[in-house]
């Protein structure tokens, strides 16, 4: 095939009046190559080998010589104002345009399908023939009235008499409606490959009847010396693997240059990235042709970034990714990371509207942003607060430019304003210079055509962008790699097609698909399968051979091959190298380490490596074995690991150095300790890049605050609990509860009511709008508190303690929610019949409380939490009466889950016991091994095992959990343990001792 073609060209190319027509460009550059690598042809005229497309629009301009082939911008601003009137005609209650291709209850939003409607312009034409027997031209304005004729015909004839009358007015034509003949000028046209060209069908008869043209077709078959190679793997990344092994091969066996082989791939959007990568890996130089539109590209995004923020106002993500973006160049870096965040911070994550209390009518809307820097924790924001002024009001500038022209003014002061172009990565000129000649195009286009403005230029330019295909050129030589069927005509050493799937090989030229199936089998179309037509061609098109690689199982799912590859029965993991290469240097450098682990002296190290391969080696090297320091380096006074636990958990007492342990602090450190030295001692922040409407603990102090200002109150009266009222709060207790809630909300105004923490103004609106919900949800609380505990008096709340004897190294510390005392003599106490006053501790949850056994010791890591052993011990020395009862009382729902001892709801006679089954129930006796003692005991030795590795810093207590260790923030920075070949080998067995281990 190559040869018929190379034979036709170099008799014909020598004759000026040759035209040589190809389907792609990409077939007709390389062609023009093959012709000037005879050098015996000389120079040829470079206007001899053009495009099908081409072709089509120089012999139709002939026939229009006073019209111009209408430009696709102006279909689209055609599209966009037709749709936008037959919004405004349905506003007005007139009969809009369409009633079927849009419906009226969504013509409001209609503007999404304006991609859908200039797709169907240029077969209208043909449409309109097909449908009424009359060509377009020859029409007089009569609508016909054929059968069968619907609501969607009269849609569609609308539609094209609209576009008509649009192109006669502006003195355009649409080539797809111009009827041939063609005219050549003369010339004598080659017409390459029109089984592949989708509507050639149209032209067939006219082209094959004119004596000016020859048409060169794909062979029926391929000779059995040309059939392909074919592949078949398990699985996508086997395939994409073999394939580059395959292609280092033919490169190094048979010396085919990098530029000669082409790879051609169906479902680009699953397999390039992991191509490209494993083309990079295995040192594969690739010059892409995949073209991309221009937005989908980092460098594009800036435009609908842009669009982003105004339409979503300025919401954290919106704004975020737009200066977060680092492919743009940024003026200010260090002012984003600061606006970014105090957004974080002050939880700026959307706008929202605002309207008086009981009035209707117009709308505030509230910038988030604008809103928290009013507040009081702006005050030190002033250089972000000026930045996004600025940068609000060039936004705004580029959304509400009136026409194209003012777009261009608008960006070249917003570019002048917030980016420093010298600092600007090479890719991402290249695509905001492609941005700008786009804008610069319709701008233009804009002057030529001024009667068909567009309502919102910067939309619509955003939408051209996402529909305008831009391919950056990286380097000029390597492998080429193009989507499936953009280089099936161009002539190649090596063809290699990826992903050979049925799916994804079946081409099919449908015409009319904007119709339903119903109309287009009434109009007699039928779709042309072209698939096996570009398979042939793939093939005869590999001078040296071509190769089909497929997969079983693909990112997409499970595949079958296409059914005219001759591929084998079952799929492989790899087929070897084939043609014998040098083979698999990722796989050569394992097997050596392997070797060395059971034979060193049978290891054999690879002779080469790839690059990454290399540069792993290196970048571990450096760390194993780093440079001795600088002496001045090395004298540097550095703060030890003890010497940072004691600055942050040890304090003076008594004229000694003492550990406060706490709760919080066992419990972080028995999850792990190198959580616990993260989290705890070296204070590592956990970067957040984004924001929440509140934060997690805002509204559980909210309720804390709330109950233990009703306890206070409750104490002033005496302190005994009062039974319920009919199953509701005694009223005064519902006034001491309403107090509580005032107070709480009205101190919530303060920046530092949370712990110092400044609390957003976002957060603070939202906390005042709770204050109802919490009114009522803490009185639903207080009903069901007081269900188990009327008659008790409340001893403390939010009580801080502190506990040391006089040898210990440690001081406990912990704050009780609330501490009861049993006044009843009713002989349910303590659960053992005494009738002596006992304690009780109640810890408030917001929701959900700890696991039972994390609580008792049961589960396989023993006591995990220790929140009321530490309280119960923390109570009774300091001289409150024994706990015999101690629970986790949630709030939402209310509901309580005791540990210690057992309750009972009173307001029913033999109310419900928590725990109900008596073997759940842990009480308090005399005898030392009970189930209470020991997790006492359990809990002193975990706090004096705690103090010791604290403070000589010799920790053991690592997680050995694969599901914990995932979880944790810090996995990124800490791994327990490594897989290598399949087993799984803890590194962290405690401190390393040897110096560099």
């Amino acid at each position: 095939m190559q040869r018929i073609i190379e034979m036709i060209l170099s008799e014909n190319s020598a004759h000026s009046q040759r035209l040589f027509v190809f389907p792609s460009e990409i077939a007709s550059s390389r062609w023009v190559d093959r012709v000037l690598q005879d050098s015996s042809c000389g120079t040829r005229a470079m206007d001899q080998f053009i495009t099908w497309d081409t072709f089509k629009q120089e012999a139709l301009r002939s026939q229009q010589q006073d019209k111009e082939p209408v430009p696709p911008v102006l279909r689209k601003i055609f599209v966009t104002r037709l749709i936008a009137e037959n919004a405004a005609q349905v506003t007005r209650g007139e009969a809009p345009w369409f009633s079927s291709l849009i419906p009226q209850e969504y013509a409001s939003i209609a503007g999404r399908l304006a991609s859908w409607f200039t797709a169907m312009l240029p077969e209208l034409g043909a449409w309109f023939a097909k449908k009424t027997g009359t060509p377009l031209g020859q029409h007089r304005g009569t609508k016909p009235r054929s059968e069968p004729w619907d609501s969607i015909d009269d849609d569609l004839y609308t539609l094209t008499i609209q576009y008509r009358q649009f192109l006669n007015d502006h003195r355009c034509f649409e080539p797809a409606w111009e009827t041939p003949p063609f005219d050549t000028q003369g010339n004598q046209c080659f017409i390459f490959f029109p089984e592949i060209l989708s509507d050639f069908k149209r032209y067939q008869e006219l082209l094959e009847n004119t004596g000016q043209i020859t048409l060169v077709r794909i062979p029926d078959s391929v000779p059995e010396r040309q059939e392909p190679k074919t592949f078949f793997y398990t699985n996508s990344r086997n395939e994409i693997t073999e394939a580059a092994l395959f292609i280092r091969a033919l490169v190094e066996t048979e010396g085919v240059p990098w530029e000669s082989i082409a790879v051609s791939v169906p479902d680009m959007e699953h397999y390039e990235p992991y191509l490209l990568r494993e083309f990079t890996n295995r040192n594969i130089p690739v010059v892409s042709g995949m073209g991309k539109p221009v937005a989908s590209y980092p460098g594009g995004q800036l435009f609908p970034a842009i669009e982003a923020c105004v339409s979503r106002g300025f919401s954290f993500d919106a704004l975020a990714n737009l200066l977060l973006n680092s492919h743009l160049p940024w003026k200010d870096p260090e002012t984003i990371a600061q606006l970014m965040d105090f957004g974080i911070k002050n939880n700026c994550i959307c706008s929202w509207e605002e309207e008086e209390e009981g009035e209707e009518g117009p709308k505030t809307i509230i910038d988030a942003w604008e809103d928290a820097f009013a507040a009081f924790s702006a005050s030190r924001e002033e250089r972000a607060r000026l930045w996004y002024y600025g940068l609000k009001k060039g936004i705004l500038a580029l959304y509400r430019a009136s026409s194209f022209g003012e777009l261009l003014q608008e960006y070249y002061r917003f570019r002048e304003r917030f980016f420093d172009m010298e600092q600007c990565l090479p890719k991402t000129n290249a695509l905001l210079a492609r941005c700008v000649t786009e804008l610069l195009s319709i701008a233009t286009l804009e002057k030529t055509f001024p009667d068909v403005p567009v309502a919102n230029p910067f939309c619509f330019f955003v939408k051209h962008l996402k529909e305008t295909w831009y391919l950056a050129q990286e380097r000029d030589s390597g492998l080429r790699v193009f989507p499936y069927r953009s280089a099936a005509a161009a002539p190649f050493d090596w063809h290699i097609v990826i992903g050979a799937t049925q799916k994804d090989l079946s081409i099919l030229f449908s015409h009319f698909g904007f119709l339903p199936a119903g109309k287009r089998v009434q109009l007699g179309i039928t779709d042309q399968d072209a698939s096996e037509a570009f398979i042939r061609l793939y093939t005869l098109n590999g001078r040296k051979g071509t190769a089909f690689f497929c997969a079983q199982h693909t990112f997409s799912g499970y595949a079958l091959p296409h059914s005219s590859l001759k591929v084998p029965k079952e799929p492989k993991i790899g087929y070897g190298a084939s043609p014998p290469g040098r083979g698999d240097l990722f796989r050569e450098e394992q097997e050596f380490y392997h070797a060395q682990q059971g034979s060193p002296d049978k290891a054999r190290f690879p002779q080469y490596l790839y690059t990454v391969q290399k540069e792993g080696f290196d970048a571990w090297y450096a760390r194993r074995f780093p440079l001795r320091k600088p002496e001045s380096l090395e004298t540097m006074q550095r703060p030890t690991l003890q010497g940072l636990i004691q600055e942050r958990y040890c304090q003076s007492l008594d004229g000694s150095r003492v550990l406060r342990v706490s709760a919080s602090v066992l419990e972080s450190y028995y999850r792990c300790a190198l959580y616990w030295l993260f989290d705890r001692v070296l204070g590592l922040a956990r970067v957040r890049m984004e924001t929440t409407l509140m934060a997690e603990h805002i509204l559980g102090t909210v309720y804390h605050q709330v109950l233990d200002g009703f306890f206070k109150r409750v104490k002033t009266t005496g302190g005994v609990l009062a039974p319920l009222v009919q199953g509701k709060l005694p009223e005064a207790y519902q006034r001491f509860l309403e107090q509580s809630v005032g107070e709480v909300f009205c101190f919530s105004r303060e920046a530092d009511f949370f712990s110092g923490a400044a609390m957003s103004a976002l957060t603070r609106r939202l906390l005042q709008a709770q204050q109802r919900v919490v009114q009522e949800q803490a009185a639903c609380f207080l009903t069901s508190f007081l269900r188990y505990f009327t008659g008790f008096r409340v001893l403390g709340s939010e009580k801080q303690l502190n506990y040391r004897t006089g040898i210990d190294p440690y001081l406990l510390t912990g704050t009780i929610d609330c501490i009861l005392e049993d006044l009843r003599d009713d002989g349910v106490s303590a659960g053992s019949g005494d009738a002596a006053d006992t304690g009780v501790i109640v810890d408030f949850k917001l929701r959900n409380p700890p696991h039972r056994n994390r609580c008792t010791g049961k589960g396989p890591q023993g006591l995990e939490n220790f929140q009321l052993p530490l309280y119960l011990t923390l109570a009774e020395k300091n001289g409150i009466p024994p706990i015999h009862r101690a629970l986790f009382f949630s709030m939402i729902p209310p509901k309580p889950q005791v540990i210690f001892g057992m309750i009972q709801d009173q307001t029913v006679p033999e109310g419900k016991k928590i725990p109900y089954r008596q073997g759940d129930r842990i009480e308090r006796t005399d005898t030392p091994e009970d189930t209470f003692h020991q997790i006492l005991h359990e809990f002193d030795c975990k706090v004096r095992q705690y103090a010791s590795e604290a403070v000589s810093g010799n920790f053991s207590t690592f997680s050995t959990s694969e599901t914990k260790c995932f979880s944790c923030p810090w996995h990124t920075l800490c791994r327990t343990g490594y897989i290598v070949a399949g087993t799984k080998c803890p590194i962290i067995q405690g401190i390393p001792q040897e110096q560099g281990a």
